[in-house]
């Protein structure tokens, strides 16, 4: 059953996920009287929400109560805490719907929950509607004197206190309904269980409706025996909350008052990573590409992959980056025909990516490549050198980056210079010229044994001409921006 939960675990987050929960199971029976809420913070790309939602659902297969909140689907509610408990209800109904007093606990929790939802604070308990409120602010210490309160609002502040001890009241028995709950799994050793309530996507939500939830869970559903786990990337929680507070706020010291412990997701390495962005994305999609580089034997997607984990060291591109080039790969992919008998040629993958990565950094980059490249002009020039584009666009090359090459079976493993410096040197030649430069086992013969038919006058490479505006019109398909976090 295990198995089957991660069976897609592309990210290999199984072994990690595995200690994470032992961890919580040692910290309940060794802390008992203990509540922990748990903040696992990663980037976009890292997998949180694969890992959480598998966490649940092995927790789920291991008879440990346990439920899931996904807070950016729920954004939509006025009432974060009312919709959180009703979510919550749901997940914990397989595991105490035999048990009848655990099914009063958690409707008593559900009641207490709806009785001091925020517009009940306001309307329902204190009795106040909004004008009354606008009313009361405008009396001035110069009109009543304190001696000379108006009964009404004498009665008002009585009304407020009243119902200010039934919510303290109401929340107590929330407190001590759950604490009960919670107390009463077991283990077969007799031992305490955790109950565990994850919570997703907190950092998607608007910050007033973030912040509710989390005072919420700080200071009605904190109690001992209850573990909360939540996954975000907390700088971009803390800047949805500098919105809210102002920017010279401390919103990390804020976020340490909610968050008892913060645990660190292990970063995926790059090839693990672009794997599962080529499954997701390429696929089969990769029988219209080409590579010159790919050692006989080897199978061809992995090539590609290696490759393009290789570039996207050599630009520092981010996991959210990588994603983004590839929807663009995905899209030109998914519009290209190369079945077509007049245009039947294969996109060379090499260049192709190159080109999408540098678009991705500075799109003026590409129009200068593209400049470059144009068959109108008397003479065809040589593309400008990766090293003066960086310079000219701020491309975010590394070339100490792009010397590491990785571990490979091909003796030639080129970086994104010498692919750009090669594609330009052969770009400008007609077929002939293409035949007398022999067959040498370098990259650029390589490239030219790859074209199949380039004898006469012909330009074979003059196709690729045509690439910065195929990568220009993909990018109308998909949402791409470069993450300057």
């Amino acid at each position: 059953m295990q198995n089957e939960v991660w069976e897609s675990d592309k990210l290999k987050r199984r072994e990690e996920a595995q200690e994470f929960l032992n961890y919580l199971k040692a910290y309940r029976i060794n802390k008992p009287t203990k509540s922990l809420v748990l903040n696992i913070d990663a980037e976009w790309g890292f997998g949180k929400t694969y890992m959480l939602e598998n966490m649940h659902k092995q927790l789920q297969n291991e008879g440990i109560p346990c439920a899931f909140y996904d807070a950016w689907s729920n954004d939509f509610s006025n009432e974060p805490m009312i919709s959180f408990m009703l979510e919550v209800k749901e997940s914990l109904k397989p595991f105490v719907e035999e048990d009848t007093e655990n099914l009063k606990s958690l409707e008593k929790i559900i009641l207490g929950t709806i009785k001091i939802g925020a517009k009940a604070l306001t309307k329902k308990y204190l009795n106040i509607g909004a004008d009354e409120l606008e009313e009361l602010s405008k009396i001035s210490i110069d009109q009543y004197l304190v001696d000379e309160v108006t009964d009404k609002t004498n009665t008002i502040i009585d009304d407020c206190s009243k119902k200010q001890e039934n919510i303290k009241a109401t929340i107590k028995t929330m407190k001590n309904e759950l604490k009960s709950l919670a107390n009463s799994f077991k283990n077969t050793n007799n031992e305490p269980l955790p109950l565990v309530i994850f919570i997703d996507e907190l950092d998607r939500c608007r910050p007033n409706y973030a912040i509710e939830l989390l005072e919420s869970i700080k200071h009605i559903f904190e109690v001992e025996g209850v573990f909360f786990v939540m996954a975000t990337d907390t700088k971009q929680l803390a800047n949805a909350f500098n919105a809210v507070y102002g920017n010279n706020y401390d919103t990390k010291r804020y976020l340490k008052r909610f968050f008892n412990m913060e645990y660190k997701l292990k970063k995926p390495d790059g090839i693990t990573y672009a794997t599962m962005l080529f499954d997701e994305y390429i696929g089969q999609l990769s029988e219209k590409l080409i590579c010159q580089t790919v050692p006989h034997g080897s199978d061809f997607n992995s090539i590609l992959i290696f490759y393009f984990s290789f570039f996207a060291q050599s630009f520092s591109l981010s996991y959210r980056d990588q994603k983004q080039c590839l929807e663009v790969l995905e899209a030109i992919l998914l519009t290209y025909d190369d079945r077509d008998l007049y245009t039947a040629k294969k996109l060379h993958f090499l260049f192709l990516i190159i080109l999408i990565i540098i678009r991705h950094q500075n799109p003026d980059a590409l129009e200068k490549i593209k400049s470059d490249m144009d068959l109108s002009s008397k003479t065809t020039k040589s593309f400008s050198a990766l090293e003066t584009l960086h310079q000219d666009y701020n491309l975010n090359y590394d070339n100490e980056k792009a010397s590491i090459v990785p571990d490979t079976d091909d003796e030639y493993a080129p970086n994104p210079s010498m692919i750009l410096t090669e594609y330009s040197k052969l770009f400008k030649l007609d077929g002939y010229s293409l035949m007398k430069r022999g067959y040498h086992n370098t990259l650029e013969s390589k490239i030219i044994n790859s074209i199949n038919n380039y004898s006469g006058n012909a330009y074979p490479f003059h196709v690729l001409s045509t690439y910065p505006d195929i990568i220009m019109s993909a990018t109308r398909y998909v949402q791409d921006e470069k993450d300057d976090s």
